[in-house]
């Protein structure tokens, strides 16, 4: 049974089953994995089976999903070993029924190196049983309460000089590997072979890379009892003569052909083992001595250090090269937001968004036609940030096109709906459109498939018309035939749009807000001005949400019909 280990987080060390079809991961407590994070969506992700695989997808979550570093776009196959990243929490895919695959001799596991010197050259893991009985010439505590280590000066120093100038270069990780079994050949003539293996996500052994002294396309063998009791001691290893080290399997050995080796733990900033260091002779005139153990064990400490450290750099490179694009797309998104509202006499208008993420996939925009009409188009695209805002963009262009060159609302609807269907996204827009004519106080309507605008009277009563009006979401049908409906407004009557990141907005306790509150503040609180009605709603959701972030983007359009001209002073338009 596949199963995910929590492997940092507040629920670190706990495992989930994966459901034999699906398993929604999500702050929800009906979610089959539950992430009590703040930063997690209701249902952040899901991970279905589908011909014997485990997919994960990414359900639109405000702070989305990663695989192994990578964001997931769309459904990504899993493979054991995966670190799977949601907001502060990390998870590993784990399958223990996953057999690795065998090579020739019994009791062998063929893995591949990530990077070395062939890049398809196999490497073999032998899985040989170890005896209780020792014959190991040394062994060196490297773990951070055994002491200094007493090599020779010499020695020590042209190892740690070698080593340190040839690390002190390396700007990534596959810089690292190759730059210390380099300068390990030069300090260690005797060496024929050297290998390098770290730890995966999930605490698998996987080789990184690996050298020979003369060229061959035959398969390296590693030891995986070594190495594995390397790790576990945290002890430097060396042995004179493996075939005859009774801790050794006498067959294991001998089919890895290893005469004499030295192995030592590289540990992290924490002491922790992240992996090994190895290399041997397969000579028994040129073996590795004590003095040799105690400069690999300096090598490994500095090795482990920099290794750290390199991942720290790349971590934090990432996370720059992020920034970057993130601001620019913001930079870019908020271009398509409206710079100034309409001005016109007797009427007022006042807007409030806000995305989930640097960048969302709500719209709102006004639309000045040539006869003296003011459209205020509001959309919600399935789904938020870099994704959703690329198609924000799109339907932007789209809407002021189709406005300018159609007769009516319905045949503009009609042909945004057509566009993008065509564009095959598997996504879909929900969208209203208000064209007023300010002489006569008319709003004709055409609405696909989002909230109906609400009308707030003078007298303070609410109205919601048009439901029955309301057609397909745009993008799902290549073909829709959109109704318009007009609604008449009088002096001090308000038309309020929003997204339902308004209405959906949650608490700490996972309550939505609800269209019955918003309602009623529209109603008690709106009237004033514009600007006052598009303010009560933003205090009313943000004292709703209290600490947390908005799990959607959030959208308000009011539009006031008033006796006196002006213009609403109320928040202005908030950047993506």
């Amino acid at each position: 049974m596949s199963l995910l280990r929590v492997i940092s987080g507040p629920q670190k060390g706990r495992e989930y089953e994966l459901a034999p079809r699906e398993s929604v991961i999500g702050r929800n407590p009906s979610c089959q994995i539950v992430l009590s994070v703040d930063a997690v969506s209701r249902q952040h992700a899901r991970i279905v089976q589908h011909d014997g695989s485990h997919w994960i997808e990414d359900l639109e979550s405000r702070n989305g999903t990663k695989v192994n570093d990578d964001s997931v776009k769309k459904s990504r196959r899993l493979v054991p070993g995966d670190l799977i990243k949601i907001c502060d929490v990390t998870l590993a895919y784990v399958d223990p029924d996953a057999a690795p695959a065998k090579g020739g001799d019994g009791g062998s596991s063929i893995m591949r190196p990530r990077s070395g010197r062939s890049p398809g050259s196999a490497v073999v893991i032998d899985e040989g049983n170890a005896s209780e009985n020792t014959s190991i010439m040394s062994q060196l505590d490297l773990s951070p309460s055994a002491g200094s280590l007493q090599a020779k000066a010499e020695q020590r120093l042209r190892a740690l000089i070698d080593i340190g100038q040839t690390l002190a270069k390396a700007e990534s990780l596959e810089d690292v590997f190759p730059r210390v079994l380099d300068s390990l050949f030069r300090i260690f003539p005797q060496a024929d072979r050297g290998f390098i293996v770290t730890k995966g996500p999930a605490g698998e052994l996987v080789p990184r890379w690996t050298k020979t002294r003369k060229e061959s396309n035959e398969t390296m063998r590693i030891s995986l009892q070594i190495v594995t009791k390397v790790m576990e001691s945290k002890q430097a290893w060396l042995s004179g003569d493996a075939t005859s080290d009774q801790q050794l399997a006498s067959d294991s050995v001998a089919r890895l052909q290893i005469r004499s080796f030295l192995c030592a733990p590289l540990l992290d900033a924490e002491g922790e083992p992240i992996g090994v260091l190895q290399v041997d002779s397969l000579d028994p005139t040129r073996k590795f001595g004590e003095e040799d153990l105690e400069v690999l064990a300096t090598v490994a400490l500095q090795a482990g250090i920099t290794i750290g450290t390199v991942k720290m750099q790349e971590a934090a490179l990432r996370q720059r090269e992020l920034d970057r694009d993130l601001e620019l797309a913001h930079e870019v998104q908020h271009g398509f937001l409206p710079f100034d509202r309409p001005q016109i006499p007797t009427w007022q208008f006042a807007d409030y968004y806000v995305p989930a993420n640097h960048v969302g996939g709500d719209l709102y925009d006004y639309v000045a036609l040539p006869d003296g009409r003011m459209a205020v188009v509001v959309a919600d695209v399935v789904g938020h940030g870099i994704a959703a805002a690329l198609l924000m963009a799109k339907i932007s262009s789209e809407a002021r096109f189709s406005l300018a060159t159609e007769p009516d609302l319905a045949s503009a609807a009609r042909r945004m709906n057509y566009s993008l269907f065509q564009l095959h996204l598997d996504r879909f827009v929900t969208m209203v459109i208000g064209l007023i004519d300010p002489r006569t106080r008319q709003v004709s309507v055409v609405n696909a498939g989002h909230m109906t605008p609400i009308r707030r009277l003078e007298n303070g009563r609410i109205e919601q018309p048009g439901h029955d009006c309301s057609g397909l979401p745009l993008g799902i049908v290549d073909d829709f035939a959109y109704e318009e409906y007009t609604i008449q407004l009088e002096e001090g009557d308000e038309l309020i749009f929003m997204t339902d990141g308004i209405f959906e907005a949650s608490n700490d306790r996972d309550e939505q807000l609800g269209l019955d509150r918003v309602r009623s503040v529209i109603a008690m609180e709106g009237g004033r001005s514009a600007g006052e009605t598009c303010d009560s709603l933003v205090r009313l959701v943000k004292q709703h949400m209290g600490h947390l972030p908005p799990d959607d983007d959030m959208c308000v359009v009011v539009v006031d019909c008033r006796k006196e001209s002006g213009t609403a002073a109320g928040e202005k338009p908030t950047q993506p």
